[in-house]
């Protein structure tokens, strides 16, 4: 699987899913283990290479708190 093309939405997404994260206390690794990911993956998406499934998206905004 290649990395996505960064697009302005995708970097939007992976900064929050990050502002997110830190706000919640949570490392990468943390968020990885939570979606059954490796780091890396994390990694991506927060940097707007890569787009979490629904299923991940969702599973990390309850990790993080988010209502």
């Amino acid at each position: 699987m290649g990395r996505a093309r960064q697009t302005f939405e995708r970097r939007q997404l992976g900064l929050t899913l990050r502002r997110l994260r830190t706000r919640a206390g949570k490392s990468q690794q943390d968020a990885a283990d939570e979606i059954g990911k490796v780091r890396s993956r994390i990694v991506q998406v927060e940097d707007g290479e890569g787009t979490p499934t629904p299923d991940d998206l969702a599973t990390l905004l309850e990790y993080y708190g988010v209502t």
